[in-house]
């Protein structure tokens, strides 16, 4: 597992690599109220075809780092994964900070369609796991009731469960006809705005992004959809609400460059699109507005750095512009999931390395 601390002008400050067998991944980071950091991974997980799957299923690993990235404690939280090993990127997502202060992430149930929820305190300590089985889940996040909200997919067109906040029961359940996967969401007041895509029957390859405003009960309010194909949309990544209320949409798109950035209105209306990247693949995994008002991405770049793949880095302006853009890495492939601001104006970066510590 990787930590880099950056600069706000993008500098290494340090780095820290977590090791506990052959591969090691970190995949979600929060900041914690003492100035640390709090990393959901796995530990001693098995490297398969390049990438990585676990190797202890039915756990994650929680670490707890200070503030120059030393470990403080780790700890495993136990769920029911029927001993399926998974697939890298889902090993753990859509970490958040509810009202009162616990943590919440999603992890995936096996070779199953299911999603499990697990709700833990800062210390790690688990409060309650709850599976939700032929439910695909992609996103979890808080209402401004404090019931959480579970976005996703299954065979029906049910995309939203509002969920009691002290065990996990189902209050209710939304669909949206003519929207079908659903990928993130963000808060917009008393409000939540969703974004996924749509799979058309007559293009294989097009998946138009759509972006959704909902009350907290999960009403619809309005909706947007992208339906141009001058660029074939891979997908939206992550929404953001902006400081002017209005929403940052990070997608996909193809041919390359593949990093995309939206900004919407408070409506919705697109104001500007840009993307970055060079002519090879670029992804990018997550973003968030910094506090001079403009955005930050992390993910991998095989354009630019040293070696096969590197922790890619983009700091933009308001408007989308690029400000700079940096690059760590080895001579294998080193890649950011996960980004955060930090309380000194820089970041914090977690992901997974080929290139350093003992694994790889």
């Amino acid at each position: 597992i990787l930590v880099y601390a950056v600069s706000d002008n993008g500098y290494l400050l340090w780095k820290n690599y977590l090791h506990g067998g052959i591969w090691d991944l970190g995949s979600a980071i929060t900041t914690t109220q003492d100035g640390g950091y709090l990393i959901i991974g796995e530990l001693d997980a098995i490297e398969w075809g390049g990438c990585c799957y676990t190797h202890d299923s039915d756990t994650r690993d929680i670490i707890k780092l200070n503030n120059q990235g030393i470990i403080e404690w780790k700890k495993e939280i136990t769920y029911s994964n029927y001993g399926v090993s998974d697939y890298h990127l889902p090993i753990s997502i859509s970490l958040f900070k509810t009202t009162q202060g616990d943590l919440v992430f999603l992890a995936p149930v096996g070779s199953r369609i299911g999603v499990n929820i697990i709700m833990m305190n800062q210390e790690g300590e688990l409060i309650w796991s709850k599976e939700y089985p032929e439910f695909y889940g992609t996103e979890i996040t808080e209402n401004a009731s404090g019931q959480l909200v579970l976005l996703g997919w299954s065979g029906s067109t049910k995309l939203l469960k509002i969920l009691d906040n002290t065990n996990g029961d189902i209050i209710s359940e939304k669909e949206y006809p003519g929207l079908f996967y659903p990928i993130a969401a963000t808060s917009a007041g008393q409000d939540l705005v969703v974004t996924g895509f749509i799979k058309r029957i007559d293009s294989l390859n097009y998946s138009p992004t759509f972006l959704l405003k909902i009350d907290d009960q999960g009403n619809e309010i309005w909706r947007k959809i992208w339906d141009q194909e001058t660029e074939i949309s891979r997908g939206p990544l992550d929404v953001i609400e902006t400081n002017d209320g209005g929403f940052l949409i990070f997608c996909q798109t193809d041919p390359p460059p593949y990093a995309t950035l939206i900004k919407t209105d408070s409506e919705g209306n697109e104001e500007w699109n840009r993307t970055f990247g060079g002519s090879d693949s670029q992804i990018g995994y997550s973003v968030q507005q910094t506090e001079d008002g403009g955005f930050i991405i992390t993910g991998r770049s095989d354009s630019f750095g040293n070696g096969a793949e590197d922790v890619w880095l983009i700091k933009t302006d308001s408007n989308g512009n690029e400000e700079w853009n940096q690059t760590f890495g080895g001579s294998f492939i080193d890649v950011g999931h996960s980004i955060q601001q930090t309380t000194d104006g820089g970041y914090i970066i977690t992901g997974g390395t080929e290139s350093f510590g003992n694994g790889g």
